[in-house]
């Protein structure tokens, strides 16, 4: 019995590894791929016909992957239909692509002709569970608030994830995360240059404001993380400004927060200069932007540019 599945969904990285669980199922070495594992993408597309119609070698079944689907063309698309109508028995077909794949015409009769697997970006919860799981297996100790900070830079794209998990898990000297190697690692020039914002926002310079921001999309600044270090940046405002006037020292400010004193005393200098009331209503814009980002009401650059607008005002 021929196997063919779709698996879908917005992270490429759950998707691929929906792919291994299907090698793992259908008892095909993962390393053989120059065997009885072949992946193809949409530029490759003729190669990947020539794939699903040749028996295996080593194996029972022979595993076809074709990736970013959603890149096909139509008649593409209608060969890939034509080959789920008359499937090869030996082949175990699996079609990864992003949710844009519906758009193609025949999607609604590719998915009555396969097994469907959502491949879903995980929600913050179960993102922050992955991230602390990751360094209790290599034995580094993490924060919460660390844990928070890689939430907020990287979003639940768990690619983007995972690769600086691997970039900390190795550059770590101490058996433990530090905000600090967070920044340094992951956001040290997004956190300088939105320091550069709220600079240019606190002087009212619109101008300046806006150039910073464009550079950081034109650098190809994802907007999640933009928009995380912002608001890390004016919770940890609200944080420090709550402490000075309980009467913390720089001293007791910065074991709280994990921070060396010195970087508290620069933190501290922003957070005079802003009121309480401010803060909290940078927090809620910031909130609300991300929102919509996530949720798609607003296309990622429009989002910032009311952003920046709104905290001028």
């Amino acid at each position: 019995m021929a196997e063919n599945f779709l698996i879908i969904g917005d992270d490429s990285f759950i998707r691929r590894k929906e792919a291994d669980k299907l090698k793992e199922k259908f008892s095909v070495n993962p390393d053989s791929s120059g065997f009885d594992i072949s992946s193809h993408d949409a530029a490759d597309f003729g190669n990947f016909m020539d794939s699903v119609q040749t028996l295996p070698f080593l194996s029972k079944k022979r595993i076809v992957i074709l990736n970013d689907a959603e890149k096909l063309s139509e008649k593409e698309m209608e060969s890939v239909l034509a080959y789920l109508k008359a499937p090869v028995e030996t082949t175990v077909l699996v079609i990864s692509a992003a949710p844009e794949i519906a758009k193609i015409k025949t999607y609604k009769e590719v998915i009555g002709a396969v097994k469907l697997i959502e491949a879903r970006r995980p929600d913050a919860a179960t993102m922050k569970k992955w991230i602390k799981n990751f360094f209790a297996r290599e034995n580094i100790a993490i924060r919460d608030e660390v844990v928070d900070l890689i939430f907020e830079l990287k979003g639940s794209d768990s690619m983007a994830v995972k690769n600086e998990l691997d970039k900390l898990a190795a550059g770590v000297s101490e058996g433990e995360i530090k905000l600090s190697d967070v920044e340094e690692m992951v956001g040290r020039s997004t956190r300088d240059d939105v320091f550069k914002i709220v600079d240019a926002v606190d002087n009212k310079d619109a101008a300046r404001a806006f150039r910073v921001l464009r550079d950081l999309t034109e650098g190809k600044k994802q907007h999640v993380e933009i928009i995380g270090y912002l608001g890390w940046y004016v919770k940890t405002l609200q944080n420090l400004k709550y402490m000075m006037n309980e009467g913390y020292d720089m001293q007791g400010i910065a074991s709280e927060i994990g921070y060396s004193p010195a970087y508290v005393r620069r933190l501290s200098g922003q957070a005079k200069k802003y009121s309480a009331q401010k803060i909290n209503r940078w927090i809620k814009l910031v909130f609300e932007t991300d929102r919509d980002i996530k949720t798609g009401r607003r296309e990622g650059n429009m989002a910032l540019d009311m952003l920046i607008s709104s905290l001028l005002l």
